[in-house]
């Protein structure tokens, strides 16, 4: 794995919508980990939405992850977020957003990236009948 980086609070908001712009629409899964439940799975192999920081309203500084599809979406929020993590890959893509809150629970969001076809690949196979 390449290396793992923590996100300042103020850029918090800025930099989760530029990750969505990057991962958004990628398959990932969501585990949760505490002292009362152990390790949980919240959602596995669905398509990114957003992970978005809560700048108003009642879920004022929270984050909420959703994923899923039209039909059905799942969301997941995180309640007195205090620190963000990401971990890249050796492409330098992200590969996993680790979000600790106040309770001491991690949230994690396992980005899956899909396979790139080499050029001469690709273009082969556009040729092929």
């Amino acid at each position: 794995m390449g290396k793992t980086i923590e996100i300042p609070r103020p850029l918090w908001s800025s930099y989760l919508e530029a990750l969505n712009r990057q991962v958004g629409g990628h398959p990932v899964h969501i585990e949760v980990e505490n002292l009362d439940v152990g390790s949980q799975e919240v959602a596995r192999r669905l398509p990114l939405q957003e992970i978005a920081f809560e700048k108003s309203g009642s879920a004022r500084g929270d984050i909420e992850v959703r994923v899923g599809f039209d039909s059905g979406e799942v969301l997941h929020r995180i309640v007195h977020p205090v620190r963000i993590f990401v971990a890249h890959d050796d492409a330098d893509e992200p590969a996993c957003i680790e979000i600790l809150s106040e309770d001491d629970a991690k949230t994690l969001v396992w980005a899956e990236h899909l396979p790139t076809l080499p050029a001469d690949a690709s273009a082969s196979q556009a040729g092929a009948p």
